[in-house]
């Protein structure tokens, strides 16, 4: 499963609770800042062993000129990234360099991160 922005909240939520469904996971920009506290405790308390590969990323500017918002992405991410870590995932965590939160940024990866979700290699190729 895969999801962009809200999407890539939405698609954390679903790989918490159904992770035996849900075992190869992308996420895109997610907007975690809008629910960061309540999907830092799922998380917390899911059991993600399941879990083969997880894929995330955020770009610098995702709000373009907004820096605050751009820092919030940015910072929620990190923090999500963080939990994943903890529970031994096999999670990469992407941080784009000047990306904004556009859908010509958005396809842009998207061969790169099916080749990672779909190799037993750990590279992005």
């Amino acid at each position: 499963m895969a999801g962009i922005s809200l999407g890539g909240l939405i698609t954390t939520y679903a790989a918490c609770r159904y992770p035996q469904i849900f075992s190869r996971v992308a996420i895109l920009s997610p907007a975690f800042y809008r629910n960061q506290e309540d999907i830092e405790k799922l998380l917390r308390n899911s059991d993600l062993s399941s879990i083969e590969r997880f894929y995330m990323d955020c770009g610098t500017r995702e709000a373009g000129e907004e820096e605050r918002i751009s820092e919030a992405f940015l910072n929620s991410s990190k923090a999500i990234y963080e939990i994943l870590s903890e529970k031994a995932i096999n999670t990469r965590f992407e941080i784009l360099n000047d990306y904004e939160h556009d859908y010509l940024f958005f396809r842009k990866r998207i061969p790169e991160i099916v080749s990672y979700l779909f190799t037993e290699s750990n590279a992005i190729h």
